[in-house]
C-alpha cells in the first residue's frame, strides 16, 4: 500500500471529525509509537 494515500486519509479523517492524532489511534483501535501509528494486528 502507498503510505502516502494512507497518511492523507488518515488526515482528512482526523480534520473532519476534529481529532487529535491520540483520539484517531483511539477510535481506529491503533497505536501510536513515535509519532507513528502502528496497526495492532
Amino acid at each position: 500500500m502507498n503510505i502516502n494515500i494512507i497518511s492523507k486519509y488518515l488526515q482528512l479523517l482526523r480534520k473532519s471529525n476534529n481529532y487529535t492524532q491520540d483520539d484517531l489511534a483511539k477510535e481506529l483501535g491503533i497505536s501510536r509509537n513515535g509519532g507513528v501509528i502502528i496497526g495492532l494486528n
